[in-house]
């Protein structure tokens, strides 16, 4: 959402229908006032930006939330990939009014783990604190989340480190948690996820995408391929090193009735069963 109140969607688009030369567009809803933004126009000033030399012109994909850090210029990232490398890179473009966009003189970040899609940046309160930043929230108080889901392994990892918007670089705290030390969010099938600040309740949401492990011809049979994971509120632990994750309390809301057991003496080893429990997952006291 822009300053003026303006929503807008940057998502990558195919040119060239049989090579798949991928560019980055925008787009604004066409009713504003649908509170479900069903129907998108598409400006002709598309695309936003191209895969210019450097840059591998099938593997240039997923822009970021965009953000602005005080100096008048907005940024996002694009995943991508050094051609003829492995490479992967957070392609950095900064623009003035958000729709004509630079690429900056090199990424925000790279190393060597294959390419990087859905890329994510964003800031996190102080180590313990649990509150959520804007995206554009700018601080040198602040460390800077970068996440990339490695297209070679079909997980997503990140690193927390430092941003300097003068210098256009990102650190990681731990040099060697690009490759040899990785942190990833989930350990399971999840993958391509998302980060969105929640002002109403100042909370940063992560969402993901369980990439099941069926055949192609079983999803086709099912009519559908993967499912959302259960959203989870982030923040950073209070050592600093790496990010706490809880599901979101909305999902209180959908616990059913509660089974009470007591005066019940359950011996070491002993199985005891619990009746009345038709739900797929409890939680115990």
């Amino acid at each position: 959402i822009l300053p003026n109140g303006t929503v807008a969607m940057l998502y990558t688009g195919i040119d060239r229908p049989g090579t798949n030369y991928q560019i980055q567009n925008i787009a604004f809803p066409k009713d504003p006032s649908d509170p479900l933004l069903r129907e998108w126009v598409k400006p002709g000033y598309n695309p936003i930006a191209v895969p210019d030399a450097g840059i591998n012109a099938t593997q240039f994909r997923d822009p970021t939330t965009a953000w602005h850090a005080g100096d008048g210029l907005w940024r996002m990232l694009v995943g991508g990939l050094k051609p003829g490398t492995l490479r992967g890179m957070a392609i950095l473009y900064r623009s003035r009014d958000f729709k004509h966009w630079v690429r900056a003189k090199h990424p925000l970040h790279s190393a060597l783990t294959g390419m990087w899609e859905c890329p994510d940046f964003f800031p996190v309160r102080e180590p313990g604190k649990t509150d959520g930043l804007d995206t554009s929230e700018f601080g040198p108080r602040y460390k800077y989340v970068l996440k990339n889901s490695l297209d070679l392994t079909r997980y997503d990892y990140y690193t927390v480190g430092t941003y300097n918007n003068r210098t256009e670089r990102y650190v990681p705290d731990n040099p060697t948690g690009d490759v040899y030390q990785r942190l990833q969010y989930d350990y399971g099938n999840f993958y391509a996820s998302k980060t969105f600040y929640d002002p109403a309740k100042n909370r940063r949401v992560l969402l993901g995408w369980a990439n099941e492990s069926d055949s192609v011809a079983h999803d086709n049979a099912k009519g559908w391929a993967g499912i959302h994971a259960i959203p989870r509120k982030i923040w950073l632990d209070p050592s600093g090193k790496q990010l706490l994750q809880w599901p979101v309390e909305e999902l209180d809301q959908l616990r059913g009735k509660a089974v009470s057991v007591g005066d019940k003496v359950v011996k070491p080893g002993q199985h005891f069963e619990v009746t009345g429990l038709q739900s797929y997952q409890v939680s115990t006291t």
